[in-house]
């Protein structure tokens, strides 16, 4: 799961939300990208490259 902080589509207490809500999964990984690092704003508009290794990387371990 990915979120931006300052989403202003998706409030960031739906992150927790659905995290919390995910009771039947073998794990969650979620991300919260930060006006820091950019990508903080819906869909990582900004700085999509965050994103974008942040969820290749989490593939990536799928190939261990």
């Amino acid at each position: 799961m990915t979120a931006g902080e300052n989403d202003h589509f998706v409030p960031l207490e739906y992150f927790y939300l659905q995290k919390e809500a995910l009771t039947n999964v073998k794990s969650v990984k979620g991300r919260i990208f930060t006006a820091e690092e950019g990508g903080d704003q819906h869909c990582q508009v900004g700085n999509i490259s965050v994103a974008t290794n942040e969820i290749l990387n989490w593939l990536n371990g799928f190939h261990a």
